[in-house]
């Protein structure tokens, strides 16, 4: 039969064996959920990277149907004053807006 000393000691050295497993699960589960928090930091990165990129590709698709609207404005009017005949003027307006939808297109996306 063991003495109380070595009872003691026994107990002392189960429960800093014990100690060291849950503070090694611990410090595991600590790592685990401050991996986690990088990744969702990352995540969080890459989507707000792809919603710039969003907005400026639609910032640059509006910027050039701006343009085109203003070109087109400016040849009915540089037409108005040329007296360019109706039949040129009307072929070459039916080609201008064929890029609106495409452009419209790209605006949604």
């Amino acid at each position: 039969m063991e003495s109380w000393g070595q009872q003691k000691e026994h107990l002392i050295s189960k429960q800093r064996k014990e100690a060291t497993k849950y503070r090694e699960e611990i410090d595991r589960l600590t790592a685990e959920k401050e991996a986690i928090e990088i990744e969702n930091i990352d995540w969080q990165i890459t989507v707000q990277t792809l919603e710039n990129n969003r907005l400026n590709e639609e910032w640059k698709v509006n910027r050039l149907m701006e343009v085109i609207r203003r070109a087109t404005r400016r040849a009915y009017e540089l037409s108005n004053e040329a007296e360019v005949p109706d039949y040129v003027w009307h072929k070459w307006r039916i080609q201008i807006p064929t890029f609106e939808p495409i452009l419209k297109t790209c605006n949604r996306s």
